[in-house]
This record gives C-alpha cells, structure tokens and sequence, in this order.
C-alpha cells in the first residue's frame, strides 16, 4: 500500500482535543487530523531531501476518495517544502493540525 493512502484512509479517525472537538463536526476534526498527517509525510521527505516536483508527482498518482483531496495534497507538499523547517515530521503534524482546528473554531 502506498504510503499516501494510509494517511487517505486516516480521515476517520478523530482528533481527541477535549473542549475542541465538541465544537467541530467529525468532518472538520477528520480533515485536520488527515492534513496533519500528509504535513508529517511530506516533511520527512523534505528532510530525506526528496524533490518537491517528485512529491508533487507522486501525489497525483494517488487515487483519493475525496475530490478535494488530491489540491490539499499538493497545497500541504508546497507549504511544507516553502517553510523550509528542520522540525521532525511529528512535530509538524501536531502544528498542522493545532493550527487547522484553530481555523476551524474561527469561522
């Protein structure tokens, strides 16, 4: 299984934010919690010093369930590999999806 569709098949699952996730819907909890996870995939290739137009590439192989998913694939791989940070592909994910949620609870 390519290592993308296990972040694809993680919009599921649910963020356990305490206080936050009563004021979300499973939707918006399971598409920040999916976008942290493809944030954590593409720092590590960031950090392997994998190309950004192979990642690119590589994402549109993919076959996604969702049809927004193949542009927040891509937009993630490009915010990423632009932040040019040395933070550990965890990290990034727990930053992604703090800041999604937040986002969210802001509308």
């Amino acid at each position: 299984m390519h290592r993308y569709l296990k972040v694809i098949s993680a919009t599921c699952l649910i963020v356990s934010t305490g206080a936050h996730a009563k004021n979300l819907d499973k939707f918006d909890v399971a598409k920040c919690n999916w976008g942290g996870g493809m944030a954590e995939l593409t720092q590590g290739d960031f950090l392997a010093g994998k190309p950004l137009a192979q990642l690119l590439k590589e994402l549109r192989q993919v076959k996604y369930p969702k049809p927004w998913m193949p542009g927040a694939a891509a937009e993630i791989a490009q915010i990423t590999y632009e932040g040019n940070s040395r933070e550990a592909p965890a990290t990034m994910k727990a930053i992604y999806i703090d800041g999604c949620i937040q986002h969210e609870l802001s509308k």
